[in-house]
């Protein structure tokens, strides 16, 4: 964005408080901002005189300083090394630097409890990350944000707006699933309507990518989709469509100009997208749990859905939904959606995360209670659909080409490896590699789990 500096926001923390900063840095890589976050530039670490280059780092290399406030920032030795680079340049420059999260009421020597803060205890993370994202786009005016090939506005209207309700189809239809990519018997081949079902894996793994890559092959075979964006704004999501669709690039879509060939491929695209049943719908700023139910109902009705995605449950508001004080975490939103698709007769796909990775067990098979919230969670989802990575904490060994391992587990069996699928990985975006000759096309023949029709 401002290229004035390398980054965005420099994150300043301590490892005890790292949960928190990752549900910040998961949101601020959503929208699109560079990040400086330590376990991202592992392998630029190595060898460097940390002390030196931390010093060059947060007091030159960001737009803003991102303070995670705590006891333990206050007393780990290279918190203190970071905190002096951010307040000599506070010092010295002009313009606000250090924006401080209070995580613990604690006194930071250097950093007046006047400057503009936010509390953890009144804004959460993901609604802490907003504010950064609004504060750097009024800071920048909007004039340096990315370039738009223009198409995607047109697409985003068209995948938004309203229009008169399709015929229904009569019944309610198997949908087909991911779980199609690999050996399921004939009468798993399908994702069944009135459940739900999970996308789980740790932090930029793909999820996003294979969601997408399911709703567009969903959407060609006819079947309408919703698709519920919460981490990420809806011109992000039609980016990556518009990526995925033409295949070409998400940096170079990005960019201010496209080669005429891939200009023509992108305009092929977004004619492609506009066309098929596909309605993407916003969460709002405030990802809150009543307005994104009231529009997944709104859109399910109006264009007899068959099935709606949600991405993702945990950056979901649901304190205080419908003005109802016992709705409280992620738990109460999945029971909301589960209500809703068996209220509409449809089935619902939720983004997921992980709790612990393959290799942490000896057997390196999951089980569906590692998603988050143990088998609080997992009871309500008919099945869950586990991605990981062997390399991803080994940033040296990564290639463009990377092999997600997928399990699939549900609360009634332990996981079944369903084999590696291939992505094109590039930090903070991923996208199929040579998505098409992936088949997700299952067969959608077959007896329906009902004779009814849709409700509506």
């Amino acid at each position: 964005m401002n290229h004035t500096y390398k980054y965005d926001f420099v994150l300043s923390f301590s490892g005890a408080d790292r949960g928190v900063v990752e549900k910040v840095r998961h949101y601020l890589l959503a929208h699109e901002l560079r990040i400086f976050y330590d376990f991202d530039e592992q392998h630029d670490l190595l060898g460097r005189d940390l002390a030196e280059h931390f010093a060059e780092l947060y007091q030159e290399a960001g737009q803003y300083c991102v303070v995670f406030i705590s006891q333990s920032y206050l007393e780990r030795v290279w918190c203190k090394w970071e905190r002096r680079a951010a307040l000599a340049r506070a010092i010295s420059s002009k313009d606000e630097y250090i924006i401080p999260y209070v995580l613990q009421d604690v006194a930071v020597p250097g950093i007046p409890q006047t400057i503009g803060h936010a509390r953890a205890d009144v804004t959460p993370p993901w609604a802490f990350a907003s504010l950064l994202v609004r504060k750097l786009k009024s800071r920048l005016g909007g004039s340096e944000y990315l370039q738009s090939t223009g198409f995607e506005s047109q697409l985003a209207r068209a995948l938004t707006s309203t229009r008169p309700p399709p015929p229904s189809i009569g019944r309610v239809s198997r949908v087909p699933s991911l779980a199609s990519t690999y050996d399921y018997d004939k009468p798993k081949r399908h994702l069944h309507s009135r459940a739900l079902y999970g996308i789980a894996s740790r932090p930029g793994m793909g999820k996003t990518a294979i969601a997408l890559a399911m709703a567009t092959r969903l959407c060609q075979r006819g079947i309408p989709v919703a698709f519920l964006t919460v981490d990420q704004p809806v011109g992000t999501i039609v980016r990556r469509l518009l990526a995925l669709t033409a295949k070409v690039d998400l940096d170079t879509l990005r960019g201010p100009k496209l080669e005429p060939s891939q200009l023509s491929r992108v305009a092929a695209a977004s004619d492609k997208l506009s066309a098929l049943p596909l309605r993407i719908v916003d969460a709002g700023d405030d990802a809150s749990l009543d307005v994104a139910l009231c529009e997944l109902w709104t859109a399910i009705s109006s264009f007899d859905i068959r099935l709606f995605f949600v991405d993702s449950l945990s950056s979901i508001n649901s304190a205080n939904a419908f003005n109802h004080s016992g709705m409280r975490g992620s738990l109460s939103a999945l029971k909301a959606f589960a209500w809703l698709a068996q209220e509409t007769s449809t089935t619902g796909l939720i983004s997921l995360s992980l709790t612990r990775s393959v290799e942490m067990r000896n057997d390196k098979t999951p089980v569906a209670t590692d998603v988050t919230g143990g088998s609080r969670t997992s009871s309500l989802l008919e099945e869950v659909f586990m991605l990981y990575r062997g390399d991803y904490y080994d940033p040296t060994g990564r290639g463009r080409e990377v092999e997600l391992d997928v399990f699939t587990a549900s609360p009634a069996r332990g996981g079944v490896r369903r084999g590696p699928m291939k992505l094109v990985f590039d930090r903070p975006t991923a996208s199929f590699a040579e998505l098409w000759d992936h088949d997700l096309e299952a067969d959608i023949s077959g007896t329906p789990d009902s004779t009814e029709g849709h409700q509506q």
